[in-house]
């Protein structure tokens, strides 16, 4: 079974984004729209392929047996995932895809099923709750479980002719219901526009929804993931699913005075685009990183640099790119270099990275 990663989430202040959802109607296509609490933990797939193989992986690659990845044995066998996702597979097959037009199948070794959700916990700051020895810690911002767990977000279905099939939401909460799964707790149904205006400064408790836990009050939620109830995408092959986070958990800070640094050797044009990317190099950027690598070590420095940099860069293209490429075509490079611009912020994400690389190497948060 190949590898299907599950693709980068849009924030909704990207208004080129906005606008492209209105432009393509989906708003009107699609009347309910769900608001869900975002998880901050570390996006993870488990799959029971066409020859009943479970197979579990990040967001970038399949697992191996030896692998160690942020708790996931723990959360496996916390949650019985392997056996639930069969019961899931039959379930699927025996009631629920005639129903949603995934035809064709007669067998259910014809299709793959995978489950996309988000590896979290392994600390809970109440009073009430005790910790649990040889938990792993993931991300650490928000409380959700003294131990590992696992929350399933989104169910995919690939029939072995290259078919696939991105479950309704109904339809993916009503399966981890019945198989005894966790789910991403709901926060709000409604119109596009509502879930766009839905406010994200509230108190994560997901804890108490889905496992029953005392709730933390100060335990302020990473934010929401809106989501249409059918599967939608743009003619590129695009998901139309959006993120909100909360003002802490951003992965850019906008018009942040305090980075509005001078440099010398720059003119005025490439000081405006430096400070700009300047915005992007945020803490939550970093832990974004750090939950997709799993453990830290010594030699992991340079890979993180490299994925941190990469993201930031790919988030400057999507807001910038039409108006950058545009004056690099107008103007001659001792007017506009922006290589020249990458270089000082190469060094600055360099510096900003070592120290909290260092307390992570030291397990220190």
């Amino acid at each position: 079974m190949d590898f299907k990663s599950y693709g980068e989430i849009e924030n909704t202040y990207n208004q080129k984004i906005i606008n492209k959802i209105y432009d393509f109607e989906f708003p009107a296509k699609e009347p309910k729209w769900y608001c869900f609490t975002k998880i901050d933990g570390s996006n993870f797939q488990c799959s029971i392929d066409e020859e009943d193989k479970f197979i579990v992986g990040t967001r970038s690659h399949y697992l191996g047996r030896d692998s160690d990845f942020q708790g996931y044995e723990r959360a496996m066998r916390n949650e019985d995932v392997e056996n639930k996702l069969r019961k899931m597979k039959d379930l699927i097959f025996d009631n629920f895809y005639k129903d949603y037009q995934f035809k064709g199948v007669k067998t259910k070794s014809e299709f793959c099923l995978t489950v996309y959700g988000e590896l979290c916990g392994g600390m809970y700051r109440h009073p009430d709750v005790e910790k649990v020895k040889g938990a792993t810690k993931i991300q650490g911002r928000v409380d959700y479980h003294p131990d590992n767990m696992w929350v399933p977000f989104d169910i995919l279905l690939r029939q072995i002719d290259g078919n696939v099939f991105l479950c309704p939401q109904e339809m993916t909460i009503k399966a981890c219901e019945r198989v005894g799964l966790p789910h991403e707790p709901i926060k709000f149904i409604g119109s596009f526009e509502d879930c766009l205006n839905f406010p994200i400064d509230f108190v994560d408790t997901t804890g108490h929804d889905l496992w029953g836990l005392p709730i933390i009050e100060k335990n302020i939620s990473e934010g929401i993931v809106i989501k249409p109830n059918h599967g939608y995408w743009f003619p590129t092959g695009q998901r139309v699913i959006l993120k909100k986070k909360g003002e802490r958990f951003k992965e850019r800070i906008e018009k942040n005075r305090e980075k509005n640094l001078q440099d010398l050797t720059l003119n005025e044009l490439e000081q405006k685009y430096c400070n700009i990317y300047r915005e992007y190099i945020t803490e939550s950027r970093l832990y974004s990183v750090f939950s997709k690598i799993g453990e830290v070590n010594e030699k992991s420095f340079g890979t993180i640099l490299g994925m941190f940099m990469k993201d930031l860069y790919n988030d400057f293209e999507k807001d910038y790119s039409e108006e950058t490429h545009k004056l690099e075509c107008e103007l001659s490079v001792d007017e506009l270099n922006l290589s020249k611009v990458r270089k000082i912020i190469a060094k600055e994400v360099t510096e900003f990275i070592r120290p909290m690389f260092i307390k992570k190497l030291n397990g220190i948060e």
